[in-house]
């Protein structure tokens, strides 16, 4: 314990001293390297006085046979055949914080005592059987595991080469495999005390995952997101919003995933006596990455299990998406072992690697500390983390979880990019061929793992983790593809009159039916609400309430408590208004989601 505070230590004045003065994003880079020397030669010396019982439990609990707490109880009470918990942990001591030269617990001393609570509870947890029989009885019963391993036939036949399986994370609750770590990690909350929650998302998926699993249990719940997210994913928001958690944008940095991480932290060294926060990835200090893994492995583990009963043994690769590499390594962990197994981690390309629009962080990083943890990441020569790029909200993240660096480093996985076009093929081949529309996210591996399938022997077996649906991108995947959904906001139609595209009566009807809420543009057909300025959504709901009684009856109590204004001008349909239902008092925007034009929202 000592000789693991001392090598954090340095570090974590370093993070806290980088935070005071707002710098966010120091990601350390080579000057990291110089300073975490001291900490990895701190390591190796920690491991040899460990001995071979160290080393012998960390070969247990990657193998297929590795504890758990139930082992012992008799089947019948099990809901599962394979647990979605994870392994016995005998002490604290044998959760490892680093992996390799990567991994760590670089904090300032406000986080430290969390960090060991959750250390200690999670350790707890692992030995009690109640909690992993309550989390396999949610997972069978609520988060519906598990989940098939699909032969993509169709798929198989265009692609050629080798047999393509599809491993139907889609399919669990609420779309993904974010669900799997969310409600594992709302139970250990509960169970040390915290009722509310804090989490970061990008593509909205780890959002509403958290959001639903706080809604199950009973615990209050807010949810950072970049704004540049919440314009790409605003059906993710919304289904945040409907599950009661607070949404809240970061308008900070690039306004994306690492910014609302950024913001994650700041909230809980503030709360962090009432506040536990779920990190969705398996990125983090120390102990986040073991916690995210160990709770995805069921994804790994029950492949193992499929692949044996339906191929008659284990495939030949398993294949995943990466960005911060959740769903990547709890595929990946759990064949570790299996040599015979390949792994292959496909980053998000972006533009290309060309440009400096992409995530491609194993394949262009270097060293650093970034978030708590030592890992790869995009960064400039002065340490400064990279602007990066990609088209799914998801992998938009310029770190990547440490186990996966150190697979990178030791040769066990192989990671590849896949562009922005080729991830749009992807999605596009699998929908024609399987009727199966996946994430953007997914579709980075589905694409990379075709083009890997036309190279092998028939005999051979793909498996893809299908890691999401693609409902929430089929805003971002119209409009890289150049089609019109038909909803445009003000600026687009005054735009487009001013090309002769709208006619000018429909042009005139929308310019003359306005109202503004703190300068956001609003179409209407109310005549007392033409022209009117509101400096608030408060200033606007009074004027409702004394000159419009009779539409306030038709206004959701829960619309008019909603915390934010909308981040986007309201569309109208084709160039013509949209009227919403009703006796609106403002029309709402097509093609974002029909419940919440129902119910007089905006998201």
């Amino acid at each position: 314990r000592r000789l693991r505070r001392a090598k954090h230590s340095g570090a974590a004045r370093r993070a806290s001293s980088a935070r005071e003065t707002g710098s966010d994003d120091v990601a350390v880079g080579s000057q990291a390297a110089r300073q975490t020397a001291a900490a990895a030669a701190a390591q190796a010396q920690l491991s040899d006085t460990r001995g071979t019982r160290a080393v012998g439990q960390a070969t247990r609990n990657q193998a297929a046979t590795m504890p758990f707490a139930a082992d012992d109880v008799p089947a019948e009470k099990h809901s599962l055949k394979v647990t979605n918990t994870m392994p016995v942990y005998k002490s604290v001591d044998e959760l490892n914080p680093y992996f390799g030269e990567f991994g760590g617990r670089f904090l300032p001393a406000t986080l430290e005592a969390a960090h060991e609570d959750l250390e200690r509870i999670y350790v707890e947890a692992s030995q009690d059987p109640e909690f992993q029989l309550e989390l396999e009885a949610l997972g069978r019963d609520y988060v519906g595991r598990p989940t098939p391993l699909y032969f993509a036939e169709r798929l198989t036949k265009r692609v050629g080469g080798a047999k393509i399986w599809l491993k139907r994370e889609d399919l669990a609750h609420t779309g993904a495999h974010k669900i799997n770590n969310a409600l594992a990690q709302c139970l250990l909350a509960k169970r040390i005390g915290k009722k509310r929650i804090i989490a970061e998302t990008g593509a909205g998926q780890h959002g509403v995952a958290t959001a639903t699993a706080c809604a199950l249990l009973d615990l209050d719940c807010t949810v950072y997101m970049g704004e540049e997210d919440m314009r790409r994913q605003a059906l993710n928001v919304f289904r945040m919003k409907i599950l009661g958690a607070t949404v809240t944008g970061v308008s900070s940095g690039t306004k994306t995933l690492k910014d609302a991480i950024n913001e994650a932290m700041r909230d809980w060294v503030t709360n962090v006596r009432t506040t536990h926060y779920i990190i969705g990835s398996a990125i983090g200090p120390h102990p986040f990455p073991t916690i995210v893994r160990d709770f995805q492995s069921v994804i790994g583990r029950e492949t193992k299990a499929q692949s044996l009963e339906q191929m008659g043994k284990l495939p030949d690769m398993v294949v995943a998406c990466v960005g911060g590499g959740s769903n990547a390594i709890g595929m990946f962990h759990p064949f570790k072992d299996d040599k015979e197994v390949g792994i292959l981690g496909v980053e998000a390309g972006g533009s290309g690697t060309d440009t400096d629009k992409h995530c491609a962080t194993l394949s262009l990083g270097r060293p650093g500390v970034l978030h708590g943890t030592r890992t790869f990441l995009l960064q400039g020569d002065d340490g400064q983390i990279t602007e990066t790029h990609s088209i799914s909200a998801g992998l938009d993240y310029p770190g990547v979880g440490p186990e996966h660096a150190h697979f990178k480093a030791t040769g066990r996985g192989n990671y590849v990019y896949c562009t922005d076009g080729e991830a749009l093929e992807g999605l596009k081949l699998l929908s024609e061929c399987e009727g199966i529309i996946p994430a953007l996210e997914t579709s980075h591996a589905v694409f990379k793992a075709c083009e890997y399938a036309k190279t092998m022997d028939k005999d051979a077996n793909i498996v893809i983790n299908l890691s999401g649906r693609g409902d929430k991108d089929m805003e971002s995947v119209a409009q890289a593809m150049g089609v019109n959904l038909g909803v445009l906001s003000l600026a687009e139609v005054a735009a487009a009159g001013k090309e002769g595209k709208v006619n000018a009566k429909d042009l005139a009807a929308v310019e003359d039916s306005t109202f503004t809420i703190d300068g956001r543009p609003f179409t209407t057909e109310i005549q007392a609400l033409k022209g009117k300025e509101f400096a608030s959504i408060e200033e606007y709901t009074e004027f409702a309430r004394s000159e419009l009684p009779s539409l306030m009856e038709n206004i959701s109590s829960w619309w008019r408590s909603t915390d934010a204004l909308p981040k986007r001008e309201i569309g109208v349909r084709g160039g013509r208004r949209a009227t919403g239902r009703g006796e609106l008092p403002f029309s709402t925007t097509a093609g974002i989601s029909n419940v919440a034009m129902h119910m007089h929202l905006h998201t």
